[in-house]
């Protein structure tokens, strides 16, 4: 593993201040905290040795960045937003109206890709990712999160009555169940069923900042029990353990979404936790690789993969003790590490 220069001047631009989101704790920050680097949150009239830009930031500002090298780190596939989506259409402008941006970018998609080019490095999320990236940035660097806070594993495939299903993410998602309504309806009348979704009680519907939603009021409502369980790094593991599948829907043909890297595939399988998911191709991908297929590409197939694994203890056994053997032999802490000291090698920071 390589040492970073010392001394090294770093500034963050992260996604919050309080450097709680888990985009900032489970990537730059986690990765600083274990290499021993300090940094402070980047001013752009300072100078750095390194400044790494989370999609947090101003990048109507950091575009235009020329006091140091600059690392950009895109998660979320904005260049893949169709202009004619809200995201892309009015994002700029509404982070210019409210103060986010210094100035105007009418396109949101044209100020990633600028971004991307200034960049001296771009981090990104997933192969797919990198791929779209490459046509506006040549040194790119696809990491995943770091998931290490998930360390405890499932034991005990046995279920009970009803069913316990589980979800994990950021309340607005909650809004992807409408994609298997039909499946779990159906599923309903055969097998009692419960659904435990751990997030956020509430969140706020524009740019993280404006107009406060409850997650209870976008859930889509189904006849058995769903119970809510506030997001607490203390107590999320030992929840999802305690149910006996896990679920990721999401939108079909949503470039935004079916882009989205494995990370929370992943993290089910950190903690041996069999998973059925929609069939984007990061899941695709790494299901392969694992010699798993529970990927679903209609409410037909979520259907019958649900229904196979609901009946089969042997079956959600065998898929825990995939997803778990692939995470230990491909997702190692020191070779995440060593991928993040190869994109500050790469722009001569080493």
């Amino acid at each position: 593993m390589k040492n970073i220069s010392h001394p090294l001047l770093l500034g963050y631009v992260p996604y919050d201040s309080s450097l709680t989101h888990p985009a900032d704790r489970r990537r730059f920050c986690r990765y600083a905290q274990r290499k021993g680097l300090t940094f402070e949150i980047a001013d752009p009239k300072k100078a750095y040795d390194v400044v790494i830009v989370s999609e947090g930031g101003d990048l109507s500002v950091w575009s235009r960045y020329r006091k140091g090298k600059v690392i950009f780190d895109m998660v979320n596939a904005y260049l893949d937003v169709p202009l004619t989506e809200i995201k892309g259409l009015f994002r700029g402008v509404a982070k210019y109206v409210t103060g986010q941006c210094q100035r105007l970018t009418v396109s949101y998609w044209k100020a990633v890709q600028e971004m991307c080019g200034h960049a001296g490095a771009v981090v990104c999320g997933s192969p797919e990712q990198a791929d779209r990236i490459r046509s506006f940035q040549a040194n790119v660097h696809p990491i995943l999160d770091y998931h290490g806070m998930y360390d405890k594993v499932k034991e005990n495939y046995e279920s009970g009555s009803p069913f316990r299903l589980v979800w994990e993410g950021l309340p607005h998602n909650v809004e992807f169940f409408s994609e298997i309504r039909k499946a779990l309806l159906s599923l309903h009348q055969k097998f009692p069923l419960s659904l435990h979704v751990i997030t956020a009680p509430q969140s706020k519907k524009y740019l993280r900042k404006f107009w406060t939603v409850e997650t209870k009021d976008i859930l889509p409502s189904f006849p058995f029990p769903t119970v809510l369980h506030p997001w607490d790094e203390r107590t999320v593991s030992d929840i999802i353990r305690s149910c006996d599948l896990a679920l990721i829907p999401l939108p079909a043909g949503s470039p935004f979404n079916t882009l989205k890297p494995e990370n929370k595939l992943l993290i089910f399988w950190r903690m041996g936790m069999p998973t059925v998911t929609s069939a984007i191709p990061s899941y695709v991908r790494v299901m392969g690789e694992a010699g798993l297929s529970m990927f679903c590409r209609s409410s037909e197939q979520w259907q019958q993969t649900l229904e196979k694994f609901i009946i089969s203890t042997s079956a959600r056994s065998a898929a825990g003790e995939k997803g778990k053997r692939y995470l230990e032999s491909h997702c190692g802490e020191a070779g995440w590490l060593e991928k993040w000291d190869a994109v500050f090698e790469s722009i001569g920071k080493v």
